[in-house]
């Protein structure tokens, strides 16, 4: 009873403090440089500042400014690798001065960062985050002798373009529809094998095989691809039909582009296609079912019907003879026997026809 009674109060200080901690803290560029876009030569280096702001009314925080590489979310967006991570880029030829700063409420605080490029460095497009950060740590609960930490930052991206020799050399393919999750979507992949960055921008069309009763362009996000990157792109696809074959064709449009002057350079556009088929199988299992059903009862009926005239008695029909008289006769309802021999209206009776009775209306003109 002890434990889930801690663990219980733990995740109810871990979101008191989740949620006065994210507005704590902010970083931003100085004004002497409104931009985070550096053009620096190889084996050069060159330096700015940064503003880290404490917006808390009452607490003073001790914060910590590194710098990371940039990574890839799970999703394809742009993101900052965490401090313990291994550093190959911007991450590791960058450095600030100071690295820890009290920082009083209200107040902001200038940061210096210098970045100091190798010799051997090839030409390209490199990106990074500057990462500020500060440590809460809850004394006060400890599960199994542990005790919690909570880290939340706040990044900002970086890019530095190294001047040279440009190589553009992409691919781009694997073109699917993933059906197996809740979510249908389109995947495909981007490389970027040269050392400039690239901006891709996709459009999806898709329409029926007869070209007749759907068409539908779907958004799809604009991709960033920097230096040596490898990302899979991923459309939703929530407006399915019911039922059919579908194609489905992506055309990319593939741009050369300069960060630092914010220009795109188009390059060519690449058409993929895919086809699948879209089979409501809920419902087939569904019909199948109904008829499974209907099929029984039908068997059923069938079944009763042949047991009913099997045990039925036989009545020759005589001159004159009538439905009604005969029913009454057997004390049956005359609909009965009309049923049972397919009588239709006007329910004529020719002489000496053989008529069927049923069982129990023998019975009970027999009482």
């Amino acid at each position: 009873m002890k434990k889930p009674i801690t663990f219980l109060l733990t995740l109810i200080l871990v979101c008191i403090n989740l949620t006065t901690a994210n507005a704590s803290l902010t970083l931003t560029p100085n004004k002497d440089n409104p931009t985070l876009d550096f053009k620096i030569l190889a084996g050069y280096q060159d330096s700015g500042f940064l503003d880290i702001k404490n917006t808390s009314s009452s607490d003073t925080i001790e914060a910590e400014i590194y710098a990371v590489d940039s990574t890839r979310s799970i999703e394809g967006y742009f993101a900052a690798k965490s401090k313990t991570s291994v550093q190959d880029s911007l991450g590791k030829w960058t450095t600030l001065t100071p690295s820890t700063i009290s920082i009083e409420p209200g107040q902001t605080e200038k940061v210096e960062f210098n970045i100091k490029l190798p010799k051997d460095l090839t030409p390209g497009t490199y990106s990074g985050a500057f990462v500020v950060t500060k440590a809460n740590k809850i004394n006060e609960i400890q599960t199994n002798s542990t005790a919690v930490n909570i880290t939340t930052r706040v990044a900002y991206p970086f890019f530095v373009q190294v001047p040279g020799d440009i190589k553009i050399d992409y691919n781009i393919y694997g073109f699917t529809l993933d059906q197996q999750k809740a979510l249908n979507t389109f995947k495909y992949q981007i490389e970027n094998n040269g050392n400039i960055a690239l901006k891709v921008k996709p459009k999806l069309t898709i329409k029926d095989s007869p070209n007749l009763f759907y068409n539908k362009e779907l958004e799809a996000k604009t991709n960033t691809l920097y230096k040596d990157e490898k990302i899979e792109n991923q459309i939703r696809y929530f407006d399915k039909p019911f039922i059919g074959h579908f194609n489905a064709n992506l055309k990319v449009d593939v741009y050369q582009y300069n960060i630092i002057e914010n220009e795109e350079i188009f390059l060519e556009t690449f058409t993929l296609q895919t086809s699948f088929w879209v089979i409501p199988w809920q419902f087939i299992l569904l019909l199948i079912v109904l008829v499974i059903i209907y099929i029984t009862i039908h068997i059923l009926i069938v079944k009763q019907q042949k047991n009913i005239i099997k045990k039925a008695d036989k009545y020759i029909t005589q001159s004159g003879d009538t439905i009604h008289q005969i029913a009454n006769k057997y004390n049956c309802n005359w609909k009965k026997i009309a049923k049972i021999n397919k009588i239709k209206p006007p329910y004529a009776i020719d002489e000496n026809t053989e008529l069927l009775i049923p069982n129990k209306c023998k019975k009970n003109a027999s009482s």
